[in-house]
């Protein structure tokens, strides 16, 4: 791969970032659970409640909470929107590090050719 296409593709995987806001870093599930009323049929049977939640990590700690119905649409989207950037972040670490070796590579042939440079023109400056 050449540095001209390594340099495209970073280009190409920042626009797809640039402007995947808001993000949230967190995981939304469905889960089924009891209601906790006596009179429920979730009690007395294998009936559940559906419910959608939201975990995430808040000061070292592993949170939960409940999502309303209306908000999902929203919250989904913004999970959805951290991930691409985190596999877009991952991406442009493997692009990094490949121009760098490609830069190296490039700087190595180039003073390769610099002193073969340089002894051709003291050949010149002795004769």
């Amino acid at each position: 791969m050449g540095m001209r296409k390594v340099i495209d593709e970073v280009r190409e995987t920042v626009e797809l970032i640039y402007g995947k806001t808001p993000l949230l870093d967190a995981y939304l599930y469905r889960s089924r659970v009891k209601c906790g009323k006596p009179q429920c049929r979730c009690m007395t049977s294998n009936y559940r409640h559906e419910t959608w939640c939201l975990s995430y990590s808040q000061d070292g700690k592993s949170r939960t909470r409940t999502v309303p119905l209306e908000l999902l649409p929203v919250l989904r989207q913004m999970t959805i929107n951290y991930r691409q950037v985190r596999q877009a972040r991952k991406k442009l670490e493997q692009l990094h590090k490949t121009l760098l070796r490609l830069l190296d590579s490039t700087t190595k042939q180039e003073v390769l050719a610099g002193r073969r440079l340089y002894k051709r023109l003291m050949i010149e400056i002795k004769q």
